[in-house]
């Protein structure tokens, strides 16, 4: 999607916002209208975790980028910046990126430095000259762009395309920001554009969410599940799963996915996984059933696999768990992947 000359990346449809400027869904309104979890997972759908701005500044010192919340809530709207795939330095990042109640100017100077950029990471498909504001959390409204700037083109950001779906856990959350989730650093790695369409609190696996994700171009999808819905009964399980491996893997034949069952969580460590080892072996079950080749299942607790791992509310994996998480699911990743090579 582009607004005024920048794009807005990973979001399906741009919105009116209240103030004369605009927001975003994550997900068609005809599918966010549907969730299973009414009017708080369209909220979710509208959430910046996972979206980016991306421009190049064609001219000038600097560009500046007015936005302000979409709503003032309690939570605190954040973003960081990049150059391509590198880290903002100190003032890009650190200084001024917290968005208020009220509209604000981020002014983003232009590079000065392209040359030494571009020797740090010469083959990760992006160009140094992409400014990237990556949303850790929180609704926004953009309200103007001032500068000469662009979108970039297909040139200056990787070719391929990895896309994750899932809960909160693929969504980013404690992963303290959107850099450090999981799904960022696979990305990071593999040299791959990432789209995240993680749903904090609202992975259901609704047919309308699985045939969008299904819709969408990606080279590798990444779909984790259940732990949101641990209390379903098992026929439900089965028919939902099923209808991603029709729907995505099927449809997808040509394209490596990667499945994976419920995390180490409360429910294992406080509750002996009464609900989800039952979760983990449905979906199991369904997957070795059909037998796809395109398809690796992966049980979540061969990636995060103890209580060490969770942050304080016993369910979200703390930072070294979301790295363990990064890790592990890499190394299979990148294995599989040479078989499409």
């Amino acid at each position: 999607m582009k607004f005024k000359n920048i794009e807005v990346h990973n979001v399906a449809e741009l919105v009116d916002g209240h103030n004369g400027g605009a927001s975003w869904l994550r997900f068609p309104k005809s599918v966010a209208e549907k969730f299973e979890g009414g009017k708080d997972a369209y909220n979710v759908a509208r959430y910046g975790t996972g979206v980016e701005l991306r421009f190049v500044i064609n001219s000038g010192e600097n560009a500046t980028i007015r936005m302000r919340k979409f709503e003032d809530d309690d939570v605190n709207n954040a973003f960081q910046v990049f150059r391509g795939s590198i880290q903002g330095g100190w003032n890009d990042s650190v200084v001024d990126n917290c968005v208020g109640k009220e509209p604000k100017d981020f002014v983003i100077k232009r590079s000065v430095n392209l040359d030494a950029l571009r020797k740090m990471r010469p083959n990760d498909g992006f160009s140094p000259e992409v400014v990237r504001f990556i949303f850790d959390r929180g609704r926004y409204e953009l309200l103007d762009v001032i500068g000469d700037v662009r979108p970039p083109e297909k040139s200056e950001v990787p070719e391929k395309k990895i896309l994750f779906y899932g809960s909160s856990i693929t969504h980013g959350s404690n992963a303290l920001d959107m850099s450090h989730s999981f799904a960022s650093i696979i990305g990071s790695r593999l040299n791959y554009d990432v789209y995240n369409l993680g749903m904090a609190g609202h992975c259901r696996i609704e047919h309308e969410t699985i045939d969008y994700v299904s819709s969408l171009e990606w080279n590798i999808a990444v779909i984790e599940l259940g732990i949101n819905v641990l209390d379903w009964e098992m026929e439900k399980v089965a028919e939902r799963v099923d209808y991603v491996l029709e729907n995505i893997a099927k449809k997808h034949s040509d394209k490596p996915i990667f499945m994976i069952s419920p995390f180490y969580c409360d429910n294992d460590f406080l509750k002996g996984g009464v609900r989800s080892k039952p979760w983990r072996s449905t979906m199991e079950q369904r997957i070795r059933k059909a037998n796809l080749p395109n398809v690796t299942y992966i049980n979540g607790l061969d990636i995060l696999d103890g209580p060490k791992y969770l942050c304080s509310d016993v369910l979200h994996p703390n930072i070294e768990g979301v790295q363990k998480i990064a890790d592990d699911l890499f190394a299979i990743i990148s294995r599989e992947i040479k078989k499409y090579e």
